[in-house]
């Protein structure tokens, strides 16, 4: 997860220094509650890509309630989603130590790995069932998801 983490947070800053401080976009406030089995669930990345091809992507991180809230690169202050379809994509992982770490040329050694704790349908954008519309103003979707869709 701090992997995700890390890696959106360099794309929002470099978007938004690419962008140029001042300029802002209107953007919609979307938020939700993630759950797993009907249980929320922390610490996962939520993503709803644009369904047109000129649209920009905006996501966020569930907190230990299941709550996210979206930010974009161009929007608003970061914050929110532009108006139109996305379809929406949920990855949470963990990091799990491995049975045997493994030696690699350079002298370092690996000793854990990570592993996906959400089914690939939910990670695939192609075949995610997750799909929303967002709206000028509020904007809420509750994401429920199955440990078997």
């Amino acid at each position: 997860m701090k992997n995700q983490f890390l890696v959106f947070s360099i794309c929002f800053l470099i978007g938004f220094i690419v962008s140029g401080c001042g300029k802002t976009i209107d953007t919609n406030y979307v938020e939700g509650v993630v759950k797993l089995d009907g249980q929320p669930l922390a610490g996962a990345c939520v993503t709803f890509i644009p369904i047109a091809e000129n649209g920009e992507s905006a996501g966020g991180f569930s907190d230990d309630n299941g709550k996210y809230r979206l930010t974009s690169t161009y929007g608003d202050g970061g914050k929110g989603a532009f108006a139109g379809d996305y379809i929406v994509t949920v990855t949470k992982s963990k990091t799990v130590p491995l049975e045997k770490p493994i030696e690699h040329d350079d002298g370092s050694v690996t000793t854990e790995t990570t592993e996906h704790i959400l089914p690939a349908i939910y990670r695939n954008r192609t075949k995610s069932p997750l799909k929303f519309t967002v709206v000028k103003g509020k904007n809420k979707f509750d994401i429920d998801l199955s440990t078997k869709p």
